[in-house]
């Protein structure tokens, strides 16, 4: 099997982090922005694994989840979903119950995205058969059994594996922190990825330079749906919120990755409220979109 993974992904430069790393580990990676390009693609392309947000335009993440698993000619295709928003235990009911093979929460740990990729793409290897035993000689006069039964045999002891200890005691180690004006530290480059960390070092630097230009929009969105009636500039700055969510925590900004996260439930809530926004509602999202600004402003 082709070892092409379709990453279904509207936060550009999330997508672009995710292709990056999956191609340095050797996966053919197509990407997509919205749900319904997502199905398209896959039926074109017949991927083995589909990575997408739960969360997309026009065909969300469940839906595409089982429109795949509907599809005969896709029967061997595997669905990871991914979301920064639906992460509590009764959505992964709901990912199993579309269908999903797997089901991550952003901010994305690569390392571990890899690791459960991998897995799935190990189920679709064939078993390994089992060795036929080898034939016994046949005696010519077997031997009469003893009656009295014999000791108990010490099991083998099992050879330990040594222990790293000064990789373990880094494992251990507090992540540096961040001063401001500078880009948060990447692990240094491996042999098997330094490809994708210098990559990384370029993408991390482009996209903290964009998080003013982010915020600008956070911003006027927020005036937009403060100062109107309509309720789709408050589902815009959710929706604003969320991709910043989803990619400012896998690029090493957790922190801002949190108060961003903190802003889309804040509006969400209110929306799913129904209703006007009242003024006490709207004083709490702008504290949210005042404490957003003031981190991106520390960097």
């Amino acid at each position: 099997m082709v070892r092409r993974i379709l990453v279904v992904e509207d936060e550009r430069r999330l997508a672009e982090l995710v292709k990056a790393f999956l191609s340095d580990r050797g996966y053919a990676v197509l990407v997509t922005f919205d749900g319904q390009k997502g199905v398209e693609t896959a039926l074109r392309e017949k991927p083995a694994v589909v990575l997408s947000d739960v969360l997309l335009p026009k065909l969300d993440g469940w839906d595409l989840c089982r429109r795949i698993k509907a599809e005969p000619t896709l029967a061997a295709t595997k669905v990871i979903l991914m979301t920064a928003v639906y992460t509590k235990a009764r959505y992964r009911i709901d990912a199993i119950e579309a269908g999903a093979d797997d089901f991550v929460a952003k901010p994305l740990d690569l390392e571990d995205l890899a690791v459960r990729i991998g897995r799935l793409f190990h189920l679709d290897r064939p078993p390994v058969p089992t060795p036929e035993p080898a034939p016994t000689t046949e005696r010519s006069e077997p031997e009469p059994m003893s009656r009295t039964p014999l000791p108990a045999m010490p099991a083998p002891r099992r050879q330990q594996p040594v222990l790293d200890v000064e990789e373990a005691l880094a494992g251990l180690a507090p992540r540096p922190r961040v001063a401001s004006g500078q880009t948060p530290p990447v692990p240094p480059a491996s042999s098997a990825g330094g490809d994708f960390d210098s990559h990384l070092v370029v993408m991390r630097r482009r996209f903290a330079a964009g998080l003013p230009a982010t915020l600008s929009k956070i911003e006027r969105t927020w005036v937009a749906a403060a100062g109107g009636h309509e309720q789709g500039r408050w589902e815009e700055l959710a929706q604003v919120a969320h991709d910043l969510s989803g990619s400012a925590g896998s690029f090493g900004l957790p922190a801002v990755g949190d108060a961003a996260r903190e802003l889309e439930e804040a509006v969400r809530t209110h929306l799913a409220a129904g209703g006007p926004i009242g003024s006490r509602a709207r004083a709490a999202i702008k504290q949210h979109v005042e404490r957003l600004g003031a981190l991106i402003h520390l960097l």
